[in-house]
């Protein structure tokens, strides 16, 4: 088949189905629109400079998240430890079982 009659089935497929094609437009739209946000918050907070003269000299007091956010990730990894331990000795044949 050439390129020209694939686009016509494919557009003659999207006609049969408009709902499914405003879905997957509002889907990308969406997840384009929330890319383009977090980038563009992630942008200014990480990789622009401060608003003000001698910026790099600033100091911050305080303790900083990066230690926060790790001691939930190993908390959070210790707490589901032990029901994934328990859940790997499981036969699943048995546990979908009726009977």
């Amino acid at each position: 088949m050439s390129l020209p009659s694939d686009v016509r089935i494919a557009l003659r497929g999207l006609a049969r189905s408009p709902g499914f094609v405003v879905a997957a437009v509002a889907s990308l739209g969406l997840a384009i629109g929330a890319s383009i946000a977090a980038f563009s918050i992630i942008d200014t907070i990480r990789f622009r400079e401060l608003p003000f003269p001698a910026a790099n000299r600033l100091v911050v007091f305080g303790e900083s998240p990066t230690n926060v956010s790790a001691g939930i990730i190993v908390v959070s990894r210790l707490a589901s430890y032990a029901p994934a331990r328990r859940a790997s000795r499981v036969d699943p044949l048995i546990a979908m079982r009726v009977d």
